[in-house]
């Protein structure tokens, strides 16, 4: 007599035990499905936004800020699609652990990448404050560090099996240390997030401007986001090791698309011509970075210039 499927109940978060739970097919059913998902907001998010990027990025003088804002914009189609054909291919076993292994890292840098120009951003709104420089460079070091000792040790945990009935991927061996890299994370955003709160407290009493508002408005819920995401990575990750964190991959796409949100929100509140812009962390801009974006849309600025915002919100010309 063939066994019967071990069936979901309605026990504690819906679950018989963690060991039915590991051999039904559902956990691997999960995450297939959340990557297609993933790659149809990614792609279609793209081309929501392809305006945008011609003509903020492709029509003006290349910077650092245009190569952070490439890299992290395209780099999500390769890991994404490359995890696709890993789910849905027919690759060996050995093919399936290079596959897997070289996605892992992508992910992870291209998430490293995004807090990078997340915290650039807080770093501009505190006006280039020393003591927040510290304070992102330690939050940059606890992520950076450890963060790269876990995926290492997580790549080195995973086993495949072949298989002539199975399509795809599916790990015979697994670690939940990876739940420790989103708990860094959660950590790195919740500091982030508080120091964007304390700062967008202090402006928002000196300006009445509705762009700034917003620009506070969706960076605070960018975060909130993202930090859903992560405690959902850590209990998926806790839960069933078989699984992994089921959302890394909504995870991985929400933390690009709302970096590159960042740039675009930032140039939309500047009214300069295409061809005088220049992307915000230019290292050729002697101005503090993102000064001119806390400005009014009517306001005309030329970038690279010195420059603060005053008590009423105004931008105030320091080349005077």
């Amino acid at each position: 007599m063939t066994p019967e499927t071990p069936q979901i109940t309605n026990s504690v978060l819906g679950l018989q035990s963690r060991a039915d739970w590991h051999h039904t097919s559902v956990p691997f059913k999960l995450v297939p499905a959340n990557f297609v998902v993933s790659a149809t907001l990614l792609v279609y998010d793209y081309l929501c936004t392809l305006e945008q990027e011609l003509a903020y990025v492709w029509s003006r003088p290349w910077s650092l800020g245009s190569i952070m804002f490439l890299f992290n914009r395209y780099l999500p189609f390769v890991d994404t699609f490359l995890y696709l054909g890993m789910r849905f291919g027919p690759l060996s076993a050995q093919q399936c652990l290079h596959t897997t292994n070289a996605t892992l890292w992508l992910m992870y840098i291209g998430v490293v990448l995004s807090e990078l120009i997340l915290m650039l951003r807080t770093y501009a709104l505190w006006e280039r404050s020393r003591r927040i420089l510290l304070v992102l460079s330690l939050t940059v070091l606890l992520l950076l560090i450890p963060g790269t000792v876990i995926v290492y040790k997580e790549t080195r945990t995973f086993r495949f099996e072949e298989s002539s009935t199975t399509i795809g991927c599916k790990p015979n061996a697994t670690s939940n240390i990876g739940f420790v890299a989103y708990v860094l994370l959660l950590v790195n955003e919740t500091i982030v997030v508080g120091l964007t709160i304390v700062k967008g407290y202090q402006h928002l009493h000196r300006t009445n401007s509705q762009w700034v508002l917003q620009m506070y408005q969706d960076g605070i819920l960018f975060y909130i986001y993202l930090l859903t995401l992560s405690i959902g990575n850590i209990l998926s990750t806790l839960v069933n090791p078989g699984m992994g964190p089921w959302l890394v991959s909504l995870q991985r796409i929400l933390h690009s698309l709302l970096a590159n949100r960042v740039f675009f929100v930032m140039f939309s509140g500047q009214s300069v011509p295409i061809t005088q812009r220049t992307l915000p962390f230019s290292t050729t801009s002697s101005a503090p970075i993102c000064s001119a974006d806390l400005v009014e849309n009517e306001t005309q600025v030329e970038l690279g210039k010195p420059s603060r915002v005053d008590s009423s919100g105004a931008l105030v010309d320091l080349s005077r």
